[in-house]
């Protein structure tokens, strides 16, 4: 309430007046009569409304709408302002001082834009805070950085340049600039904001060059700044060259062998092949097939012609001249078996060739001048160091011989004769296997006078020294026949010492139950063979001779006398000619029951019975049981190729031929395949012929040659058996087809034969065995001999003919365990028998008759035995 003056007194004189204003004369007391009355909190007895006590007698107080005055700055009741209200976020406090920026109170009675305008007020006059001291928040761009967040905040300044300018080390966004932000900065050559190092701006934000170590994958090939690698130096003969590309033959750069490759030999940065350095990077050498252009004649390297190999005799010498053999031993040519050709093509020419021999022995080197006007030749047999072994001096022809030890080395050195400038010549080897010596290593060898090609292969190893019969056994030992077992029909010649009747059930049968020589043939022999009650030979006159039954035409020139096994018959006991008028010489002879087949000059003649089309000339089926007395030539397929040897079985019906191309041809009783070609339900059926007694009917059969053995024309050697025939190939491998009731094929097979459910096979079938040097096959079994020496057998096994000890049937070949040197094998009926290193022979197997020559009265020899050869034993 405002107070009640009554008299009021004023000078106007007054107004000048410095002092205090003089007391108010008031009537009564009241408020500003200087007392403080009842009701009164205070009263200065003035009228001065900004002081301590207002004119209401209240004590002065902030928020009272009065400002008080005359209190200095900071003294208790001081106000910079009073607006009588509450609201503390004007211009004046609820404190009385007025709105400051920084006094912690955001004013909100202003516009924005106008003086004193507060977006926030913290109090306090940090700058790095969420509230500058300028009463605004904090933003990125006002030039102060907030350090009051954690890295990672969404608010976080790592600087503040208050600028938009990007590339002065503090981006617009508050964040320091970096490598990889996109912007290139003071320091960077370029920066494209990815983390791409394969791009043309490095993460290092350096520009990618060549040499960085970097290969770029952003460009294609042939766009400038391409690299096909980048290895980071400036090497030139590593894979990387050091403008980014791929070293490669022909850059001119010589590429060196490390880790990744071999490297380069030469690199002379052109496509030319003909110069020191091929296009393969290669240098030049005699050789290497490329004949060099770039030098002339006499220098070092100088090529006349270059034919890229270091063959022998074929127009271009390993020193590539035209000469083509080497000029000394260190250049010499190899010479192989096969033996060449050369020319010596002035006086001064010398040719060598090297020769290393396989396996010790005597070899012999035949050369021979060629042309319509042979010159003389000069040859000499060199040992290294040039020591002569032989010679032979001025003549067309010349022949040297030396006797060497394994892997021993020769040099054959020719030269033109007296007064001659050139010629050409052929060298022809006679290697150990094939000079006519047997030597140590060898069973045989086809040019021995005593031996021949029929029986003995090229390699040197038998085709027939042991044959063996339905209850006979043949040897050839020492050069001589021998035979054991079975004396019926005469075959192991009269009654003598050694040949009694002491075998067969009763022990009535004339037999042998050891080896006995055949009479009067100490002639030497090149072939045997044995068939049904016959036995044949080859002597060393090429002449043969059999003896035995001499019916169904065998035609043996003798004395007949009665035989001892069947009265009817007519036999002869010891060997005598067979077709002499028809045949007075032939290089082999083989029986097949009782058809008879003799070689000559690769030509196979056949006579005889005529069972199963045997004879192999188409004979008709109305002349099956007729005889074919006079010896008719075998058409083969093909003329041209000569036949080398033939064979069948004792008691069967079927042959086969190897021809001089290594394939073989069968033909005869084909029941079970045996021929190789396959039965047919269509196919014309053979009696069995004149042969009494053979326990075979009607059969399929083969009466003309025609269709070979597929066995790609590598056969070595062969064996016919009862119904199924084996072959052995030049690599060691065996096949085996025909039939295989008892497991003799060594493979399960079907049938094949549509008029029976037997299991059969006209397919060679290969035989699990290594290496095989040796096959034979018997009646209803086969045996082999392997290169180390043992032996395996399987199929019918039930008179002991396996060799293992147990009778019983094998499906596939089973190694005998008493054998380890093994060179040569044979099988007949029921028995087997083996040739051993040495010579010696052991057989097993049935032994009724003594047909394993083992002096056994056993009717089985259940392993194998040695044959006992005793030369006094009936003579």
């Amino acid at each position: 309430m405002s107070r009640s003056i009554r008299v009021v007194l004023v000078f106007s004189t007054l107004v000048a007046c410095s002092g205090p204003l003089p007391a108010l004369v008031t009537a009564e007391p009241g408020c500003g009569d200087g007392q403080v009355n009842p009701g009164e909190a205070c009263d200065d007895g003035n009228v001065y409304e900004l002081d301590a006590c207002t004119n209401n007698c209240e004590v002065a107080r902030c928020g009272d709408g009065f400002k008080r005055q005359g209190l200095p700055p900071g003294s208790e009741g001081f106000e910079a302002c009073d607006d009588g209200n509450t609201d503390d976020r004007d211009a004046c406090t609820n404190s009385c001082e007025l709105a400051r920026c920084g006094d912690g109170l955001q004013r909100r009675d202003l516009e924005e834009g106008s003086d004193g305008f507060e977006i926030c007020d913290d109090g306090n006059d940090n700058d790095f805070d969420a509230c500058t001291r300028y009463c605004a928040p904090h933003r990125c761009g006002d030039g102060i950085r907030r350090t009051d967040l954690a890295v990672g905040h969404e608010d976080y300044e790592a600087c503040d340049d208050g600028n938009e300018v990007e590339n002065d080390g503090c981006r617009s966004n508050c964040v320091l600039s970096s490598c990889g932000d996109g912007v290139v900065h003071e320091g960077e050559a370029c920066d494209d904001g990815n983390d791409n190092d394969l791009d043309g701006c490095r993460n290092d934000c350096a520009l990618a060059v060549c040499g960085d170590g970097v290969i770029r994958a952003d460009l294609e090939v042939g766009v400038p700044g391409f690299e096909a690698c980048d290895d980071g130096n400036e090497s030139q003969v590593d894979n990387c060259l050091s403008d980014c590309s791929l070293a490669t033959c022909g850059d001119g750069f010589l590429l060196v062998a490390s880790d990744e490759g071999p490297g380069e030999a030469c690199d002379d940065g052109n496509a030319i092949d003909e110069d020191a350095c091929t296009s393969e990077c290669e240098l030049a050498r005699c050789g290497d097939g490329i004949q060099r252009t770039d030098l002339d004649e006499g220098a070092e390297g100088y090529e006349v012609c270059d034919d890229g190999n270091d063959d022998p005799m074929d127009g271009c010498s390993v020193q590539c001249r035209v000469d083509d053999h080497g000029d000394d031993q260190g250049s010499a040519s190899v010479l192989s078996e096969e033996g060449g050709a050369g020319i010596i093509h002035s006086i001064w020419d010398h040719d060598y060739l090297r020769w290393s021999s396989p396996v010790p022995g005597l070899y012999r080197f035949h050369v021979e001048s060629l042309g319509d006007s042979p010159r003389d030749l000069r040859a000499q047999l060199q040992i290294e160091g040039g020591q002569v072994l032989d010679q032979w001096d001025v003549a067309p022809t010349a022949s040297l011989e030396v006797t060497l030890e394994a892997n021993e080395v020769v040099f054959l050195v020719l030269m033109a004769g007296a007064g001659v400038e050139d010629g050409s010549y052929r060298i022809g080897i006679q290697t150990s296997c094939g000079n006519g010596v047997v030597e140590a290593h060898e069973s045989c060898d086809p040019a021995d006078p005593m031996i021949g090609t029929f029986a003995c292969r090229y390699d040197c190893e038998w085709r027939r020294s042991l044959v063996n019969g339905w209850d006979n056994t043949c040897y050839r030992q020492e050069g001589v026949p021998w035979c054991t077992g079975f004396g019926g029909w005469l075959i192991l010649g009269p009654p003598r010492s050694g040949v009694g009747y002491s075998c067969g059930v009763d022990g009535d049968e004339l037999c042998s139950r050891q080896p006995i020589r055949t009479p009067l043939f100490d002639d030497g022999i090149k072939s045997m063979s044995l068939g049904n009650g016959i036995v044949c030979f080859t002597n060393i006159r090429n002449e043969p001779l059999c003896f035995g039954a001499n019916n169904y035409g065998a035609g043996i020139n003798g004395s007949e006398v009665d035989c001892i096994q069947d009265p009817d018959v007519r036999c002869v006991n010891y060997p005598r000619y067979v077709q002499p008028d028809a045949l007075p010489e032939v290089d082999g002879i083989a029986v097949v029951a009782r058809t008879l087949f003799a070689l000559r000059e690769g030509v196979i003649y056949s006579w005889g019975d005529t069972s199963y089309g045997l004879s192999g000339n188409n004979t008709p089926i109305a002349m099956i049981n007729t005889i074919q007395n006079t010896p008719l030539a075998v058409d083969m397929p093909d003329p041209n190729d000569a036949v080398l040897y033939m064979e069948g079985t004792a008691n069967r019906f079927t042959i086969c031929a190897l021809t001089a191309s290594r394939r073989l041809y069968c033909w005869g009783r084909n029941g079970s395949g045996q021929t190789g070609i396959q039965p047919q339900d269509g196919d014309v059926l053979c009696p069995a012929g004149a042969v009494e007694g053979a326990g075979l009917g009607e059969d399929n059969c083969v009466r003309q040659v025609r269709i070979p053995v597929d066995l790609d024309g590598s056969v070595l050697d062969f064996s016919v058996g009862g119904d199924h025939t084996c072959a052995l190939l030049v690599n060691g491998e065996l096949y085996c087809w025909g039939g295989n009731a008892y497991g003799q094929l060594g493979n399960p097979v079907g049938a094949c034969n549509p008029r029976h459910d037997e299991p059969c096979s006209a397919d060679p079938q290969r035989v699990n065995l290594p290496d095989v040097i040796d096959i034979a096959a018997g009646s209803y079994h086969s045996c082999a001999a392997l290169g180390s020496g043992r032996v395996a057998c399987w199929g019918r096994g039930h008179q002991h003919q396996l060799g293992l000890g147990r009778q019983g049937d094998e499906d596939f070949p089973r190694i005998l365990g008493r054998i380890n040197d093994a060179r040569e094998i044979s099988a007949g009926v029921y028995t087997s028998c083996v040739r051993h290193q040495d010579q010696r022979i052991s057989c097993w197997g049935g032994n009724t008759y003594g047909e394993t020559g083992t002096g056994m009265v056993d009717l089985m020899v259940p392993f194998p035995r040695e044959v006992l050869f005793n030369w006094s034993y009936g003579r």
